[in-house]
C-alpha cells in the first residue's frame, strides 16, 4: 500500500508538472490487463488532465467511442465515455495502465527534438 501512494505521488508530480509545460502524454495498457468495459488491453491513451482536488486522470481514447457502464463506474462495469474522452481516479489507473511516458524538454544545443520520460507499473 505505501508502494502504491509513493507510485501515485510520484505519477501525481509527472502530470502536473507535465501540464504546466504543456508536455505531451501517454498511458498505456498491458496485453494481459484484465477486461474492464470500456478500455482496451494492449492499447493507447493520452492523458489529458488531473483534477488534483479529485484525484481524477481525463485520458482519451484514440478510437473515440461512447460507453455508458451498466451500474456504478469503476474498474468492474468501466467508465463512461464521451466520444474517447473519461475520466478515471488514479488509483485505479495504476492498477491497469502498465506504463506512463512523457514529454520532456531537451536543451537547444542539438536539434530540436524531444525525449520521454516513462514510468512503468511493476507487478
Amino acid at each position: 500500500e505505501a508502494e502504491l501512494e509513493t507510485e501515485m505521488g510520484k505519477l501525481r508530480h509527472m502530470i502536473l508538472e507535465n501540464l504546466r509545460h504543456n508536455r505531451l502524454m501517454g498511458a498505456s495498457s498491458p496485453t494481459d490487463a484484465p477486461k474492464i468495459p470500456s478500455l482496451s488491453a494492449n492499447h493507447a491513451y493520452a492523458v489529458i488532465s488531473l483534477d488534483a482536488e479529485n484525484d481524477l486522470v481525463t485520458f482519451r481514447d484514440p478510437h473515440g467511442q461512447t460507453f455508458r457502464p451498466k451500474g456504478e463506474p469503476g474498474l468492474t462495469n468501466g467508465y463512461e465515455v464521451k466520444n474517447g474522452f473519461f475520466q478515471a481516479p488514479l488509483a485505479d489507473m495504476v492498477k491497469f495502465m502498465s506504463s506512463f511516458v512523457f514529454e520532456q524538454a531537451t536543451p537547444r544545443k542539438s536539434a530540436p527534438t524531444k525525449k520521454v520520460a516513462m514510468l512503468v507499473r511493476h507487478s
